[in-house]
């Protein structure tokens, strides 16, 4: 959640801010001029990193970081972004009369690709930030409303080859994935949604004395046993 809320929230989420210096026209800062604003107002963010040639981050290819550079802590790990043309894509818009035409296909891909738009969105507010927001709050909704169960895929090399597997990668991929973050948790003896009533039977030991409503409550007492 606090990384979403660095991308989504109001005023000065990043892709608030983007969006909002789309609204200045030629006025809208670019490049290093709009990453100088965004370490302006999330510095001091946990999950927001400043980056530049003084820094210790590199780019991909190695390189020293730049002044266009900034960087997300990402739940899979740290993104460096370089900001190129940013406000120029994030205007690549359908013009509102094409959309509106596209929104009206009877073509089931078509459909998912451009739902109807809502009368009060403008269509100067149809931004690629702006879309990706309204889908990132669905998911982040679906996400909440329900029991997710993931599973994983692990690519054994890049290569396609039977029976190559690159240790590398693999490791990479159980890394970004959260595979080893979950596997440090049960390691250190943190069970993870461990139904109350199996609580109670495997530390029975603690229980307390007194009636309690439930095994929620009694295991509130439990863990604040003397002896825990």
């Amino acid at each position: 959640d606090p990384c979403i809320k660095l991308l989504t929230a109001k005023p000065i989420g990043l892709l608030k801010y983007l969006d909002s210096e789309c609204q200045r026209g030629m006025a809208a800062s670019e490049g290093a001029d709009l990453v100088r604003k965004f370490n302006k107002s999330h510095n001091n963010d946990p999950f927001y990193e400043v980056c530049g040639p003084s820094t210790v981050w590199r780019r991909k290819d190695n390189t020293r970081t730049q002044a266009e550079d900034f960087l997300i802590h990402h739940y899979a790990g740290p993104i460096i972004y370089t900001v190129s043309e940013f406000i120029d894509k994030n205007r690549d818009a359908l013009f509102s009369h094409v959309y509106d035409i596209l929104a009206e296909s009877t073509v089931p891909l078509i459909q998912d690709l451009y739902p109807p738009r809502e009368d009060d969105v403008a269509a100067s507010k149809m931004t690629v930030g702006n879309r990706f927001l309204g889908q990132l709050n669905q998911l982040v909704k679906m996400l909440r409303d329900s029991e997710s169960r993931f599973v994983r895929c692990i690519k054994t090399n890049n290569t396609y080859a039977p029976a190559v597997v690159d240790k590398m990668s693999v490791l990479r991929q159980l890394v970004c994935s959260g595979v080893m973050a979950a596997l440090e948790v049960r390691r250190a003896g943190f069970p993870s949604r461990m139904p109350y009533r199996d609580f109670v039977r495997e530390f029975r030991v603690f229980t307390p004395r007194g009636v309690c409503r439930d095994d929620a409550e009694l295991c509130g007492k439990m863990l604040h046993h003397p002896h825990v």
